[in-house]
């Protein structure tokens, strides 16, 4: 008799989704991985790395490197390291990590999740 949900958030912005669907107050944005590729345009979903930005976003990471602090662009947006594919709207699943990625002899990309 109690509800089972999936969320889905991160320590530097928070909740992101619930059930697979982006909160209300979260901008998000998909970002191309042509090495992989996935890219915005891909039909009939869109893929890419998830890009987002909600009212508790952190800024930056206090004293870190330079490589970590390319998690976060220009304009605010937090970089998830998750590829997901747009399933609606609001919709999004996850379809793997940019970096647990290998590349096989065909210069085919696969995830170990799959396998």
């Amino acid at each position: 008799g109690l509800p089972v949900v999936d969320g889905y958030g991160t320590t530097e912005t928070g909740a992101i989704a619930t059930d697979g669907r982006i909160r209300a107050d979260v901008d998000f944005r998909l970002l191309d991985v042509p090495e992989l590729g996935f890219t915005a345009d891909d039909r009939p979903h869109p893929r890419g790395e998830l890009a987002v930005r909600t009212p508790q976003t952190i800024r930056r990471y206090f004293a870190a490197s330079a490589a970590d602090q390319a998690s976060f662009t220009d304009d605010g947006f937090f970089v998830t390291g998750d590829v997901v594919e747009k399933v609606g709207e609001r919709r999004s699943r996850i379809i793997g990590r940019r970096k647990q990625c290998f590349k096989l002899a065909g210069a085919e990309f696969v995830h170990p999740d799959v396998l």
